[in-house]
């Protein structure tokens, strides 16, 4: 009886796609995720570029890092304005697209700006500078 359990078991996980691969993809197609949209004066990071991401809290100037992600909206220019004197690259990417002042107010901070849908490979659209 229990070799009979183990091989309906075995059976039910290999037609689920689950024995031999990634349980977590059991039954995902693969998506494609889109080429990226061209942006000849956006910043484009090299292999190596060093991140720091600062969403929430007072943003930590010590921190040594190539590139400084914060929340452009939340952060006062007085914080923002050292990075980008200082040639660090600031980015900021806004979810909500009927905000109709972003790219005006991403492009007065200095910041690369760049509205885009919530989903993994979604659209995505640039500010124009």
């Amino acid at each position: 009886m229990l070799r009979v359990a183990a091989r309906i078991l075995i059976v039910s996980l290999l037609a689920a796609g689950v024995a031999g691969g990634d349980p977590a993809r059991a039954g995902t197609a693969a998506v494609a995720i889109p080429a990226p949209l061209p942006c000849p004066g956006c910043w484009h990071p090299t292999p190596g570029t060093t991140w720091q991401y600062q969403l929430t809290g007072a943003i930590d100037v010590d921190v040594d890092a190539d590139a400084f992600v914060v929340d452009a909206f939340e952060v006062p220019r007085a914080v923002v304005s050292p990075f980008i004197e200082a040639g660090k690259p600031a980015m900021v990417i806004e979810y909500d697209l009927a905000r109709a002042d972003f790219c005006d107010r991403a492009m007065k901070l200095g910041m690369f700006a760049m509205r885009k849908r919530l989903s993994l490979g979604s659209w995505r659209r640039p500010c124009e500078s």
